[in-house]
């Protein structure tokens, strides 16, 4: 009688430790479902690599101005704005790069949420020598 009981304890407790061992779904409440990423627009290219570089896959980074065009002179069209009112972050070089453009397109899109970073801030910009410098950009270099 003790050896069944004994063999009956022991069948129990493989049982319960064999249901451990399944494929169930977890399920709990702890469980992290995977975030969104956050929605990135970026100037230009340059500043897109930065971006990248620090928000690796938690980011979707649009850039605003395509390869090939001068910053200075850029116009944002209806999907670059549309881009900017969407966008949690948008991150400008600075140091009057985008200034001609950027408040603009900002006021316009009227995106109360958006964190606009300044990359520059904390840069000591070069003081332009060459005069046609000067004259182009103005006192300091904005190429960040």
């Amino acid at each position: 009688m003790v050896k069944k009981l004994l063999i009956g304890v022991l069948l129990l407790l493989m049982t319960v430790s064999l249901s451990a061992c399944g494929s169930a779904t977890n399920t709990s409440p702890t469980a992290q479902e995977p975030q969104p990423k956050l929605k990135v627009v970026v100037s230009f290219n340059a500043v897109r690599e930065f971006a990248q570089a620090i928000g690796k896959d938690k980011v979707d980074i649009q850039t605003i101005i395509p390869d090939g065009t001068e910053p200075h002179d850029f116009e944002p069209k209806t999907n670059d704005l549309e881009a900017l009112s969407s966008a949690k972050v948008f991150i400008i070089n600075g140091l009057g790069m985008e200034t001609a453009w950027s408040d603009k397109a900002l006021q316009a899109v009227d995106n109360k949420g958006l964190l606009i970073v300044d990359a520059s801030k904390g840069a000591i910009p070069i003081t332009n020598t060459d005069p046609d410098e000067i004259k182009e950009h103005g006192q300091f270099d904005p190429h960040l």
